[in-house]
């Protein structure tokens, strides 16, 4: 699409010249440029009927359509730990970026991201929460839709309870000074809640590599640098000081089991025999950060699996996955909900980058089934006792009916999961 509207570009310079050549024989300059308004709106809408055509003419049937298998990397690239892995090896390096500070993060968002991305930054580094005038376009959109990539969303959701609130009051309060996380810390948590997560977790999934011969011939392999590195530097560094906060002022539930989810869609977990990967079956590494809650309706939302009438939309095709982690103590993720411009949405507990995952068991339900185990009203209690798998595993067992379990790309994949950070 980008390239669209760089030929786009293409033809307005183009018709700057037919301007000059026109202007001569037009007597008014409304007409001039209503003319060539014209002619551009019929040539970006001739290039995107074009597009949409070859697109057409590609595009696989339904039936074949294939879906990306989860990625998961080797524990090894974990015990190298995180500056490696993001192309930060250097210290002299590193110290030149830390003293740019916000600069650095900056600059990375200038130099790679999309205008979103800016909008984002900007929003949450120099501007007013809730001040519309300093709002993302694209959010302002959202919310006139009435939702955004995690489901529904309404008037005064976004960074609800965060009125007025300029970065340093995030760093100023209480759960900051607990942790001592700075201001770049805090700036770096409140982007990844932000639609540019995406820039922080495909380059880490990613995770490419150059290779290049030395002078003797030796064959070397190095880290292409994440174009976000200081950004992930700075959300890793803030997301291991944050576990301060509920260690220190909640010691008893701390240490108790929690449930986190975390909902996928469009991402199968099986291989082409209908196994599940190797990697997720003895163990990988998630190389990106990893977000959870404890709400199950919203993790419910992200894999798609909530009926029509609840997310406003149709229900998603393809694979729709949930998976549930039983954690305690410091296996649990960061709550940055204080940080976050959702938080009454989401309530995410989010594990640094590099954090290994374990698949040990699964169950898949159909739609139907899906629905009449965890109905609206259920999802969204407070019942933090209540999870997906025990409840799925358990109606499966009591069915006589052996052909209840559908195609996973037709259910409802619920997995149980192990955790363990590195």
């Amino acid at each position: 699409m980008s390239d669209l509207f760089d030929r786009a570009q293409g033809e307005v310079n183009c018709l700057k010249c037919l301007s000059d050549a026109l202007h001569e024989h037009s007597e008014n300059e409304k007409d001039l440029r209503d003319e060539l308004k014209e002619h551009l709106k019929g040539a970006v809408r001739a290039q995107l009927i074009g597009e949409m055509k070859k697109e057409n003419e590609i595009a696989a049937p339904a039936k074949l359509r294939t879906f990306p298998e989860m990625t998961l990397g080797s524990s090894v690239e974990a015990t190298k730990g995180l500056r490696p892995f993001i192309g930060l090896r250097d210290d002299k390096t590193l110290s030149k970026l830390l003293e740019q500070d916000i600069g650095a993060m900056q600059d990375e968002v200038k130099n790679h991201g999309s205008l979103q991305d800016l909008e984002n930054f900007f929003y949450v580094c120099y501007g007013v929460a809730q001040h519309k005038d300093h709002m993302p376009a694209h959010v302002l959109d959202d919310i006139k839709s009435g939702k955004y990539h995690g489901g529904k969303l309404a008037a005064g959701e976004y960074d609800a309870g965060n009125k007025g609130k300029r970065l340093h009051d995030f760093v100023n309060q209480k759960e900051s000074h607990e942790s001592n996380i700075s201001e770049s810390n805090a700036l770096a948590a409140r982007l990844y809640t932000t639609s540019s997560y995406k820039r922080f977790n495909v380059p880490l999934r990613r995770h490419e590599m150059t290779v290049y011969d030395d002078d003797e011939g030796r064959r070397h392999f190095d880290v292409v640098p994440h174009p976000f590195k200081m950004t992930v530097y700075f959300l890793d560094e803030g997301l291991w000081a944050m576990r301060t906060i509920e260690a220190q002022n909640h010691p008893e539930e701390f240490s108790q089991d929690h449930r986190l989810y975390r909902g996928m869609k469009g991402m199968t977990i099986f291989n082409s025999d209908g196994r599940p990967v190797e990697a997720l079956e003895v163990g990988g590494i998630e190389r990106a950060p990893m977000s959870t809650t404890v709400q199950r309706h919203t993790a419910a939302s992200y894999a798609g699996a909530l009926s029509e009438k609840d997310n406003n939309r149709a229900l998603e095709t393809g694979p729709r996955t949930i998976l549930e982690f039983v954690t305690e103590g410091l296996s649990t993720g960061t709550l940055i909900k204080f940080l976050s411009v959702y938080p009454t949405k989401e309530e995410e507990y989010l594990y640094p980058p590099l954090t290994r995952i374990k698949l040990d068991e699964h169950v898949i339900i159909s739609q139907e089934k899906f629905e009449s185990l965890f109905p609206e009203n259920d999802l969204k209690s407070a019942d933090l006792n209540t999870g997906f798998f025990d409840r799925a595993k358990k109606a499966l067992a009591a069915q006589d009916d052996l052909e209840i379990v559908p195609e996973a790309e037709a259910g409802v994949t619920i997995c149980k999961m192990s955790v363990q950070l590195c």
